[in-house]
């Protein structure tokens, strides 16, 4: 039974992934037309939340101050969120015209903290794209260009891009390709009108969306979901577009966790409101779709254990199903962003990530999470 369960769902699993690769492949590179973004530049404001970053925020505004978008329409609020070591001060060695500061000190009961400091440099901010990264990021130089003129296409109000990790060891490599797989899974679902996910250092939309459907109310108090719920909040209540931008230009870098402790935390933090998006009445695609990741994985994990106790190769044959899915995906995710692609890590990864979906899916809504 277990046997033809696996394979059931492995075989439905193959199949959305077999699609959104194609997704991937039919993606198109071609830039909007430059003279038109020129004729109608709008003022952006890039939004960041920062907790003792003070060794991050020196290169993120290095490279916020190289952006090739006009310095003359953008504005960095960066709101430090109850830091105590020096981040306030190594923001005001940098204040200028294009920077600004602003400082919380306590956050009010049924606030995440993330969300209130968001909120609060939203609301002060003069943009008509509010554009947001986080303090430990390091954007291409085109991101702020590239991300501001997907805006212009007819009724765009959200746009989002890649999340790509740095990676310096076999590890982080593993990690990178886990981080990339999802971001993938992002893009494919979006570009075909499914609405899954989104990573909060990658992302813009309209000021007027933010507030037209109440900016964090309703979410404001979970301790994740500053991105993907803000998402799905704009999927349930506009008409307006929501895009994927599969290109280099629009990739923001971050560094990969730097302890066991630090991974584990945040992937219970990214599952943590997994039940949320059930009560809430999250878009449909994406109930759909996470039951099937779930089970997929929980019955893989069984096949995988049935096959290192008794070494019967047929258990292997729903694991070895999603994997060629899998390697087919991210390897076309890798190409599209010039990245290289390993075959060793995704083997490693195939045998890892089943249970690591069922743990932390399993864990993430019943644990306490620790945040910043």
């Amino acid at each position: 039974m277990i046997i033809f369960l696996s394979l059931f769902f492995s075989v439905l699993y193959f199949l959305l992934i077999i699609w959104f690769s194609d997704t991937l492949n039919k993606s198109s590179d071609i830039d909007i037309d430059s003279d038109k973004i020129e004729e109608k530049l709008p003022f952006i404001s890039v939004i960041i939340a920062a907790h003792n970053e003070e060794r991050n925020i020196p290169t993120l505004l290095k490279n916020l101050k190289l952006q090739t978008y006009n310095k003359k329409l953008y504005e960095i609020i960066i709101i430090d969120d109850r830091s105590n070591d020096k981040t306030s001060q190594i923001i005001k060695d940098n204040l200028n015209e294009n920077i600004k500061l602003i400082k919380i000190d306590e956050t009010p009961i049924g606030w995440s903290n993330k969300k209130w400091a968001l909120n609060e440099g939203i609301k002060l901010s003069k943009g008509q794209i509010i554009v947001q990264t986080d303090a430990d990021c390091v954007p291409n130089k085109k991101w702020l260009e590239t991300t501001v003129k997907a805006f212009s296409e007819e009724n765009t109000g959200f746009v989002c891009g890649p999340s790509p990790l740095y990676s310096n060891n076999k590890i982080e490599r593993i990690i990178q390709l886990e981080n990339n797989a999802q971001d993938a899974f992002s893009a494919a679902g979006m570009m075909n009108n499914l609405t899954l996910s989104c990573t909060g250092r990658n992302m813009a939309f309209l000021k007027d969306i933010f507030i037209e459907i109440d900016g964090y109310d309703g979410i404001e108090h979970l301790k994740s979901g500053d991105d993907d719920l803000l998402l799905h909040k704009i999927k349930k209540n506009t008409n307006y577009k929501l895009k994927f931008l599969l290109k280099e230009n629009a990739s923001v870098y971050s560094y990969a966790p730097s302890s066991v402790n630090d991974f584990i935390n945040q992937r219970l933090r990214f599952a943590s409101k997994g039940l949320f998006y059930y009560s809430w009445k999250a878009d449909f695609s994406l109930r759909l779709v996470l039951p099937l990741l779930y089970l997929t994985n929980f019955f893989i994990s069984i096949c995988i254990i049935k096959f290192a106790a008794s070494s019967y190769q047929l258990w292997l044959l729903p694991w070895l199903i999603k994997s060629i899915a899998d390697f087919y995906f991210t390897y076309n995710y890798y190409t599209k962003l010039k990245q290289q692609w390993n075959l060793f890590d995704c083997i490693i990864l195939s045998f890892i990530h089943p249970f690591y979906v069922v743990i932390f899916g399993g864990l993430g809504p019943l644990l306490n999470v620790k945040w910043k």
